[in-house]
């Protein structure tokens, strides 16, 4: 609703306070309204208010809140409010976020959005009540199995907003394309009645929350992601990701401390004293390539750094950080069908050849390559269709990476019982080394490997473990690793107790763990892993829901680990 500005609809506004609410009425106790053993219901943008004070009126049981940034539009509304003699009802006048920030989660029982405006335009999605920031928002303040209730005369707004609701998991529990107010719970606008009046068809959904969590990843998270996978780190060759974490550990007020090797961690100090260690690691390193050799005719004859399916390879865009640290790309060469001959286009590491665009030996030189520079796959970060996957290069491990810093997001305000440590270790893909020296460094009480596996359901399941969407994998077996049984019962409740889907898995592969446990005189280690698929390419495929419930569980794990069960681990 778009109005002019009205003066004494301000002064309105600023002058008369019974039924307005503030943000400070949703943290005391004694505001009457609020604490009422009452069903509340929401109303954003709620015009003149003549919605909300027909519902309130056939609803007495029932207490309803309305939000309205425009304080034109809000002196409008609280008048009629007032005139009403209702006392289920109150307005609160300021953003609606500013509300979420302070209300408690699943306070209200429904959500009504009628006629909001549509905001045509692209760049203004945004702003649109059904954009993702609000679903995010509606589903913190929104009771589980409760409703959002959407009207709209605009059927391209409504498209959006009825896909925008499936988008989030939101069940649509009643659509009408000709609606005509067949429900007892709803009330007319004074927009609908223009609209109804001149013919105009109203649309209306209605659609439920039957999910608590989201599976969606937010702001911060989004940005690591975005970022993070596309920092240039083959083993050996970590920096860029190393000054990555040691930029977002300064941000977080965390000492910083490096082994010999580069492996980098922040240091979250417990105030308890003789605190245990508890030290969290993923492993910087992608795989990737180095210089090995530059013909004559200026291709690169590349030595692979970790383990490759080498037909995964072929007309990949690669980039090349030369020896002035500036990011050159290239292609890696490919044989056109009519040309394959006898070898039918099987690609090996005898005859993969990089092609940067040098012409000779000498060219290559002049753009400050030489043997020993560093390769990876250019791949980037993409969305699927339904935003409920990930498409990337170095999924493995940057999940790791990522979910270790949003860990330390989480907990920088709250003290904990031991010490914890948690960062990025160098040179995994090439036999775990950074995981020796760091665990050295550290000595952990207990350590906690995140990393990425493979998945092997791309047939569907038959049975295989490591399926994408199930969750946390229960890793109880590799060939480097044998887990701690208490560890994987403690891992097992932690995703119990958080709702996250967890499955078994074993590997023919390894990980940091395989080092860790082992060193010193032997460290309780856990791993806390998802699957992907077609890991150690520049495509891997990750879905977000096992993220979200690697971080859920990882985070109640934490929370509620102290140092007594730390020293029970390990009788």
């Amino acid at each position: 609703m778009r109005v002019k500005y009205n003066q004494s609809s301000v002064d309105y506004i600023d002058q008369n306070f019974k039924n307005q609410l503030t943000l400070a009425d949703f943290s005391n106790k004694n505001n009457t309204f609020l604490n009422e053993n009452k069903e509340f219901y929401l109303e954003i943008g709620p015009g003149k208010g003549n919605f909300i004070i027909q519902l309130a009126s056939k609803n007495l049981d029932k207490n309803f809140i309305v939000v309205e940034l425009n304080k034109t539009i809000a002196g409008y509304c609280l008048k009629k409010i007032d005139e009403s003699n209702l006392t289920n009802i109150k307005l609160l006048a300021m953003d609606f976020y500013k509300m979420v920030e302070v209300i408690r989660p699943s306070f209200f029982d429904g959500i009504f959005l009628n006629f909001s405006d549509p905001w045509p335009k692209k760049r203004h999605t945004k702003r649109r009540l059904t954009s993702d920031d609000f679903f995010v928002a509606y589903n913190k303040i929104l009771k589980l199995n409760h409703n959002i209730y959407f009207k709209s005369d605009n059927s391209d707004f409504y498209n959006f907003s009825y896909d925008q609701a499936k988008k989030f998991d939101y069940e649509i529990i009643y659509n009408n394309l000709d609606y005509k107010e067949d429900d007892n719970f709803d009330s007319l606008t004074e927009y609908e009645n223009k609209f109804l009046n001149k013919g105009i068809n109203i649309k209306r959904f209605i659609c439920k929350k039957v999910r608590e969590n989201l599976i969606m990843l937010n702001k911060l998270e989004e940005k690591y992601f975005k970022e993070v996978t596309q920092l240039f780190g083959p083993s050996g060759a970590e920096d860029e990701v190393r000054e990555y974490l040691k930029k977002e550990f300064k941000k977080m007020n965390f000492e910083t401390i490096k082994d010999g090797l580069g492996s980098i961690f922040a240091i979250k100090k417990s105030k308890n004293l003789n605190a245990k260690k508890v030290m969290i690691c993923a492993h910087m390193d992608e795989v990737g390539f180095y210089v090995g050799n530059i013909l004559s005719n200026g291709m690169i004859k590349p030595i692979p750094v970790g383990g490759f399916n080498y037909n995964s390879l072929q007309a990949q865009r690669v980039i090349l950080l030369n020896k002035n640290n500036e990011k050159l790309i290239g292609a890696i060469d490919t044989t056109p069908p009519h040309l394959l001959g006898s070898s039918n286009g099987q690609v090996s590491a005898d005859n993969l050849l990089f092609d940067f665009g040098f012409s000779s030996l000498e060219d290559a030189k002049k753009a400050n390559v030489e043997i020993g520079c560093p390769i990876i796959c250019k791949g980037d970060f993409e969305y699927t269709y339904d935003k409920k996957s990930i498409i990337s290069k170095a999924i493995d491990d940057r999940y790791g990476i990522i979910l270790g810093l949003i860990i330390l997001n989480e907990l920088k305000d709250i003290d904990l019982p031991f010490d914890l440590y948690v960062g990025g270790t160098v040179q995994e893909e090439v036999g775990c080394r950074g995981a020796g020296t760091a665990s050295t460094m550290i000595k952990p009480d207990l350590a906690i490997v995140l990393d990425c596996s493979p998945a092997r359901d791309s047939l569907g399941s038959n049975g295989q473990l490591g399926i994408l969407g199930k969750g946390v994998l229960i890793r109880y077996f590799d060939r480097s690793f044998i887990a701690n049984k208490k560890l994987l019962d403690l891992q097992i409740e932690s995703c119990k107790q958080t709702n996250s889907n967890y499955q078994y898995f074993d590997s023919p592969g390894g990980t940091d763990a395989g080092v860790i446990h082992k060193n010193l005189d032997g460290i309780l280690t856990l791993t806390h892993c998802i699957c992907a698929r077609s890991i150690h390419t520049c495509s891997t495929v990750m879905r977000i829901s096992d993220y979200i419930d690697a971080r859920n569980s990882i985070l109640y794990l934490i929370k509620n680990l102290n140092n007594e069960k730390i020293e029970g681990l390990s009788e």
